[in-house]
């Protein structure tokens, strides 16, 4: 039937004692990191936000951010006074950026139309 061994001893358990048992599914796996440091998306908010300018298109309501996740990850560390291992790695900053609506984008300048 293609059943793990694990299966069939949880299954003769179950029938030795006459409980059911459950699997907690929900509770396995990785937590976010806003439930580990509540106040950092205040924090990464606090650093780009002064920074970050909006489209000199006006096209979209996206802000643009010159700052890297890295430079965010150095401000984070010198500036709030997280320690390098409690904080999460640049790829997750990154994503919590995008997640509040900053991107990580060169800011381009308002070209003249050449005659």
């Amino acid at each position: 039937m293609g059943w793990d061994r694990k299966t069939i001893i949880k299954g003769a358990k179950e029938l030795e004692s006459g409980i059911d048992c459950v699997n907690y599914y929900s509770g396995r796996g990785r937590h976010c990191i806003e439930q580990t440091l509540p106040n950092l998306l205040d924090d990464i908010k606090q650093i780009v936000d002064p920074i970050s300018q909006c489209d000199p298109t006006f096209r979209t309501t996206k802000l643009y951010s010159p700052l890297t996740a890295k430079e965010v990850l150095r401000r984070l560390i010198e500036d709030k006074k997280y320690s390098y291992d409690q904080l999460p790695t640049m790829r997750t900053i990154s994503n919590k950026l995008n997640q509040l609506g900053f991107s990580l984008k060169k800011v381009t300048k308002c070209k003249p139309k050449k005659k």
